[in-house]
């Protein structure tokens, strides 16, 4: 036992604590005569320096083709007293809080749907994440990597004509110039020029390296009619 005086607290220096593991304080009152009351025991204090592991925030991608909308989830660890909130801000830099402001979240929250936002074509768009564990420790901030708006579809391609044969053809066309255009689909139809995706039936697609700008059908019906449309994407998946 260590003298404090008469005093109703005290902060005691110099301990050497063992992370995780919970402390209880003994005091006993000892009066001018000398005479000591029984001990009382505190409920006991947990053991916790340690802060949360930097939350790991992810977003629906590269791009989103939403303009009003994002979605983020994180994850965050802590081993000894558990999280007790989080926070969160929105900006257009890692870290940046020009969006939306800190606010407070609780510990069983790890995803949001921000939806009524006004965002801006070719903007990139940041959740910042700080976790506070039950002791009052805070973690690092984690920033997600940036999803950024792109909600404008490629140039429309340019059909350079059609080479007839028996029972086959061959189509050609200019691909359109956009540094983002990812992607050509082909719908092809024998009762009338497919004017949606889904219409008809898909002769052709392909993304990437594997864009081509011609295509060879073969084995039709002599003296049918057979309708094209091309559609062309970019990386975001506008059409």
């Amino acid at each position: 036992y260590t003298s404090v005086g008469n005093v109703l607290e005290t902060t005691l220096t110099g301990l050497t604590l063992t992370q995780g593991s919970t402390v209880f304080v003994t005091v006993k009152a000892v009066n001018g005569a000398g005479l000591v009351s029984l001990a009382t025991n505190g409920n006991g204090r947990i053991v916790d320096s340690v802060a949360p592991s930097t939350p790991v925030i992810l977003d629906d991608g590269v791009f989103t083709t939403s303009n009003s909308a994002l979605n983020f989830s994180w994850s965050s660890t802590d081993a000894v007293s558990g999280i007790d909130h989080y926070l969160v801000s929105l900006g257009t830099t890692a870290g940046g809080e020009d969006i939306s402001p800190e606010a407070e979240l609780s510990s069983d929250t790890i995803e949001v749907a921000l939806t009524g936002l006004s965002l801006e074509e070719g903007t990139s768009y940041f959740l910042n994440v700080t976790a506070v564990d039950i002791a009052g420790n805070v973690s690092l901030l984690g920033s997600s990597d940036g999803i950024t708006v792109d909600t404008i579809a490629p140039d429309l391609p340019e059909f350079l004509g059609v080479t007839p044969d028996f029972k086959s053809l061959s189509l050609a066309w200019d691909n359109p110039s956009n540094e983002d255009f990812f992607g050509v689909m082909l719908r092809r139809s024998t009762v009338a020029t497919p004017t949606t995706r889904t219409e008809g039936d898909e002769a052709l697609f392909v993304t990437g390296e594997d864009i081509v700008n011609t295509f060879f059908d073969q084995n039709l019906t002599a003296g049918e009619r057979v309708f094209y449309s091309l559609f062309v994407r970019d990386i975001a998946g506008n059409w």
